[in-house]
């Protein structure tokens, strides 16, 4: 039987690598939703291909003499005749009724292949193994034309015996060679076993006949990187490239491999652009969607979800998950979509229950457990965050973003110490995340070990050499110890190696304007860059006061006056934006209405109110200049 792909037929993308923005211990919620391959797979029944699924045109395998090709597994099942009888036990009633209606079916005569591949195909969508393999094996002995049967079959071995895989595969090709998502299995195949002239023919004729395909691209460079030749790889993601600049698995592929090249500093840069992609669209499979649809009504819900996802209807996408979980509680996947699509939705609470909802029915899942955590952390609820946190720990030790999210929580808290020892536990596990090393180090920062602070820094600036936030470290620490000259200079890098990162160019901004040395302050120079970390992070408070600073100390006292006022609107006691207004107000002959703002701000400073030395220095002159 030919089987004809459909472009707008899609499925679970297992490829997408562990979604987190830097700086956050999962995947942002905010970005959509991209659980790990690792995560993905151990959710039995929903994603049985467990390597890409990409698109191509293709034809007969082909360069394999017959007497070199794969012969059956000598114990196959195609002579069976009673259908197999799985345990059961557990199930749940809608499963158990229809894999007993589909038996009893076979039991009462009706010995077609389509009864046998449905039962088939039902088993393996629940999670079985071998009784899938006999079922879809005897379905192929009565009408071996039909490619349906050993492809679903191959997959099924995936889990179990890649060696009798790759025969159901083969076969599979050889009835339908048209038919893309088999021939890339067994493509992948080959490159495991390490055949790599025959690997490199089957994806040859994948991407020949389909040259527009970044899917063929990936799924070809994963092979050859699995050959161990990462020029070949290399060569074809820069043709996913070129054919998908703005696809994130494209983007993770690249951090990936080069990464193996040892150019961490392009890869850094890969996986940021990665993380600022919405989820790559998975490739299609009719068949394999259709005996989800066929097996388990959720799944079709699940997987229209998916296409109205990836086609950025969000509400679209949302309705049709629910109806998922609604039809089957207990898929665990659908929380790991719905979830992060409800934030984008700006329904954080709805999300935060719909996973505690989940989790009720799957407390061990640790992808959960970790979604709930960061969730929780982004909305403030730390000390909850914290007890997820904890919880994924435990079922998973050693998992190295829940330590990082365990750690980040810590240090929100003001708790260094126990921060430290999460984000030491988290490096030792994974040292090429980034931000690992940025709060192991400012967080010895904070502890005021200044001389660990910057061994951390430097030893996380030998990997990620253009990470400016670990500047930012070493230019405090060099603050302190009264080396001034030397933390501008730190100050200056971070700002020229990170243009995006607001507080690179906060940093450098406040030095130019703040630094004890009055030699070295510039409060030209200072502009440019609080202007710039203003328009990154037009929401901060911090940013925004230390503008208004520099609009004031370069005589621009009407627009210092403006922020101040919009920074007030928000914080009326916010004291470094109080003292701006006063001093802008005194420079435009107005006096009358900084005398209240300096007064407010005594009043703070008496009642407690902690100050730092630049708020400090403001104070002073402001008094002397009213005085």
């Amino acid at each position: 039987m030919k089987t004809t792909m459909h472009a707008d037929t899609a499925v679970i993308n297992n490829d997408h690598a562990r979604s987190t923005n830097r700086r956050r211990p999962v995947c942002a919620p905010d970005t959509g939703p991209a659980p790990s391959r690792a995560a993905c797979c151990r959710l039995v029944g929903w994603t049985l291909a467990a390597a890409v699924l990409v698109g191509a045109a293709a034809t007969p395998v082909s360069g394999q003499p017959a007497e070199t090709r794969e012969s059956a597994p000598a114990a196959e099942a195609s002579s069976i005749q009673q259908p197999p009888n799985p345990s059961l036990q557990g199930r749940k009633p809608s499963v158990v009724a229809r894999i007993n209606q589909l038996r009893q079916a076979i039991l009462d005569g009706d010995q077609s292949a389509e009864t046998w591949g449905r039962l088939g195909w039902t088993l393996m969508v629940h999670g079985f193994g071998q009784e899938t393999v006999d079922c879809l094996s005897q379905a192929a002995a009565l009408d071996p034309a039909d490619m349906r049967w050993p492809y679903l079959a191959g997959l099924t071995l995936l889990r179990i015996d890649r060696t009798k895989a790759r025969f159901h595969l083969q076969k599979a090709v050889e009835i339908d060679g048209d038919y893309l998502p088999a021939r890339i299995h067994y493509a992948r195949l080959l490159a495991q076993a390490g055949e790599a002239s025959e690997s490199r023919a089957q994806f040859a004729v994948v991407c020949q006949g389909q040259p527009d395909s970044w899917h063929a691209q990936v799924a070809a460079a994963s092979a050859a990187r699995e050959l161990g030749d990462l020029e070949l790889a290399l060569r074809h993601l820069d043709q996913a490239l070129e054919l998908a600049p703005d696809e994130q698995l494209v983007r993770r592929h690249r951090a990936d491999l080069f990464r193996r090249l040892n150019d961490p500093e392009q890869a850094r840069r890969e996986r940021a652009r990665a993380e600022a992609l919405p989820p790559s669209p998975p490739m299609a499979d009719p068949v394999l969607e259709a005996a989800r649809a066929d097996a388990a009504p959720a799944q079709l819900h699940f997987q229209r979800g998916l296409n109205h996802y990836h086609a950025g209807r969000i509400e679209e996408a949302i309705t049709a998950w629910e109806k998922a979980a609604e039809a089957d509680p207990d898929a665990d996947i659908v929380s790991v979509y719905l979830g992060p699509a409800l934030v984008r939705a700006g329904r954080p609470a709805d999300a935060v229950e719909h996973y505690k909802r989940a989790l009720r029915s799957a407390p061990d899942n640790a992808v959960l457990l970790m979604r709930t955590a960061a969730l929780l952390r982004t909305t403030g609820e730390i000390f909850e965050a914290i007890q997820y946190y904890r919880q994924a720990l435990k079922v998973r030790p050693g998992e190295p973003d829940a330590m990082f999210g365990l750690g980040e929580c810590l240090y929100a808290l003001g708790q260094f110490e126990p921060a430290v020892e999460q984000f030491t536990a988290a490096l030792a596990t994974d040292p090429d995340r980034e931000e690992f090393w940025l709060f192991l180090a400012d967080a010895q920062y904070q502890l005021g070990r200044h001389d660990t602070a910057m061994k951390a820094a430097a030893d996380g600036l030998r990997r990620f050499p253009a990470l400016g936030g670990l500047d930012v470290v070493m230019g405090k620490c060099l603050q302190e110890q009264g080396q001034p000259a030397k933390a501008l200079a730190a100050f200056k890098t971070a700002a020229q190696h990170s243009a995006d990162d607001w507080l690179c160019q906060q940093a450098l901004a406040e030095a130019y304007l703040s630094l004890p040395d009055k030699q070295l302050r510039d409060p030209k120079a200072a502009l440019p860059a609080a202007l710039r970390a203003a328009e990154l992070a037009p929401d901060s408070p911090k940013a925004s006061a230390t503008l208004a600073l520099a609009f004031l100390r370069n005589g621009r006292h009407t627009d210092a006056l403006t922020v101040a006022e919009r920074i007030l609107t928000r914080q009326p006691d916010h004291p470094s934006a109080l003292l701006v207004a006063a001093l802008s107000y005194a420079h435009l002959g107005r006096t009358d209405n900084a005398r209240p703002l300096i007064a407010r701000v005594r009043e703070l400073v008496a009642s407690g109110a902690s100050v730092d030395a630049a708020t400090g220095e403001l104070l002073t002159e402001a008094e002397q200049l009213l005085d």
